[in-house]
């Protein structure tokens, strides 16, 4: 008809299609995740929530698309008791007042105060209580491993007190369910001689990387002091030092000697030549002239004693001071392995007293703990065997070399021979370029350095760069076989 107005162009006025996205544009958007009610009523927290389908906030565009889902993972008793609040209940008229009943714990505790959080923290990384006390009774390496089992020695067993105030409790509320920690300290606290078990369980897991740690050390110590004994090239050191020594003193009493005492090597580089050369430049030129092959056969030899010298820069204002420390120092491997050594006999002797006092021939620890302790007694006894030969071998070394009384392996290695060799003021006082072609990487990088190094370092040859790049340093010196 005539009368009607003419409709709008499709999609737009007041079209349906327009309409239709008007409607969508201002929908809210809604949480797509469960609401959470708490236990209790508890503190809110002020903050700007982001809601999928908001402005500005879609799917596939932020971190939060990567955020997984920890709402059932979350510690309710630690966070109720954190921020739970108490509401003060509307106060009744005078006439009709009752004394509100006091509502017991839902929770039955013995651990209070910060040690609630710190306690279930640890012990959340522990596999269900029963499970815990299935694998301590069965020695299960593979359903709970070292931390786990320190962990529950630490806040999962309870001591006798504790264990006695949970029997109270449990009897006096027997509705009342335990909290995290008392769940482990009940179902451990009922095993028998939980504390012996566990202490040597976790002695006898631990003995094996320890000991093994310590003999490695041991052997780190040991070897440089064969190789400085049996070295063939040695002696030809001290014979060059000798004659230079005779030269000098030549015409006098102390030009006649057959020998010098081992802290003279400390004037190497304090006495200088009339040039201001060190004496020790001296006397590496001249071994290299008398015996070029010896001189490489003596950095090859002492190569583990040198490399057993961890060398590091520190700079202080603009000053370099070098730092040396020993890699393998036997002195002060002694404390650590003492207190292995009677920390392992007193869980051994705890052990045989338990397994005497069970009675059940089945229990795993009465007939795999024995085993378990001799495995570990085997490790101990080879590390306090060779903590004796090295002890004997460094004295006998001292003796052989007529090194002072009291001389001690830093005295020995770091003091004489590594300063001898590498001194610290020398090094630090290398240029700029040979600082950082030759001082650092072969002197402070933690490899060896090889005989031309050392020629190049005492500038007995020419420094040459070129040279450097095709010299062949290890990161661990070879470890052969030495004579008796």
């Amino acid at each position: 008809g005539k009368g009607g107005g003419k409709a709008g162009p499709k999609g737009k006025g007041g079209g349906p299609a327009l309409g239709a996205a008007k409607a969508k544009a201002k929908a809210k958007a809604e949480p797509t995740k469960p609401k959470i009610q708490p236990r209790k009523k508890v503190k809110g927290l002020h903050w700007a929530p982001l809601i999928y389908g908001s402005k500005d906030f879609q799917k596939g565009l932020t971190i939060w698309d990567s955020v997984p889902e920890f709402s059932d993972l979350l510690p309710l008793d630690i966070l109720d008791d954190s921020f739970g609040v108490t509401t003060k209940a509307a106060a009744a008229p005078k006439q009709e007042e009752k004394k509100e009943e006091k509502k017991g714990p839902d929770r039955i505790r013995v651990v209070t105060g910060a040690d609630v959080q710190t306690w279930e923290m640890t012990l959340r990384s522990c596999p269900k209580p029963q499970e815990c006390y299935d694998a301590i009774m069965e020695l299960d390496e593979d359903k709970l491993t070292l931390e786990q089992t320190k962990a529950l020695a630490k806040c999962g067993v309870p001591d006798e007190g504790q264990m006695q105030m949970l029997s109270s409790m449990r009897s006096a509320m027997p509705d009342v369910p335990l909290a995290m920690t008392e769940q482990y300290m009940w179902s451990l606290g009922n095993m028998p001689a939980v504390h012996s078990r566990i202490e040597c369980w976790i002695v006898c897991r631990e003995v094996g990387d320890a000991a093994g740690f310590l003999i490695e050390k041991l052997r780190s110590a040991e070897y440089p002091i064969d190789c400085v004994v049996q070295s063939s090239a040695f002696p030809k050191l001290l014979a060059t030092f000798l004659a230079v020594g005779n030269y000098l003193n030549g015409g006098t009493p102390k030009g006649q000697a057959d020998g010098f005492q081992l802290p003279d090597l400390k004037q190497g580089y304090a006495f200088k030549d009339t040039k201001g050369r060190p004496l020790t430049q001296c006397i590496f030129e001249i071994f290299y002239m008398i015996d070029p092959a010896g001189f490489h056969q003596l950095v090859q030899d002492f190569a583990p004693a040198l490399w057993n010298i961890k060398r590091s820069a520190n700079i202080k204002d603009g000053t370099m001071k070098v730092v040396k420390q020993m890699r393998g120092n036997m002195e002060d491997l002694v404390a650590p392995i003492k207190q292995l050594e009677n920390d392992f006999k007193k869980a051994q002797a705890k052990m045989q007293e338990l397994v005497k006092s069970i009675t059940d021939d089945s229990d795993v620890f009465k007939v795999v703990a024995p085993k378990m302790f001799e495995k570990g007694a085997a490790l101990v006894n080879e590390m306090t065997t060779l903590r004796e030969q090295c002890e004997n071998k460094f004295k006998a070394m001292c003796d052989f070399l007529k090194a002072p009384p009291g001389t001690k392996s830093d005295d020995f290695f770091v003091e004489l021979l590594d300063e001898f060799f590498v001194p610290s003021d020398k090094l630090a006082s290398l240029d700029a370029t040979k600082l950082r072609e030759l001082g650092k990487p072969c002197f402070m990088s933690g490899k060896t350095f090889t005989a031309r190094d050392l020629l190049m370092f005492w500038d007995v040859i020419q420094f040459d760069e070129k040279e450097l790049l095709t010299q062949v340093r290890k990161d661990v010196p070879d470890i052969v076989p030495l004579p008796p």
